[in-house]
């Protein structure tokens, strides 16, 4: 990060959830998550992809986040 970088970002916190949650327990999650935050600006990692050949050849080694969502 540059010098003063820091004091310059316009983002107060990045947020995500933690690898290993069931899809099912996903909306929960997030608002577990978010429903505490207070007045600012945030950034929220969401991993998008499909449940399809190419993403599991990606996705080799990673604990994932629960795929299930069907190539369409």
């Amino acid at each position: 990060m540059a010098a003063g970088a820091e004091a310059d970002a316009l983002i107060d916190r990045v947020v995500s959830i933690s690898p290993g949650l069931s899809a099912a327990d996903w909306m929960k999650a997030y608002e577990k998550l978010l429903s505490p935050l207070p007045a600012g600006v945030y950034q929220l990692i969401v991993h998008l992809a499909y449940d399809d050949a190419e993403n599991a050849r990606s996705d080799v080694g990673s604990s994932g986040l629960g795929r299930g969502v069907a190539a369409g």
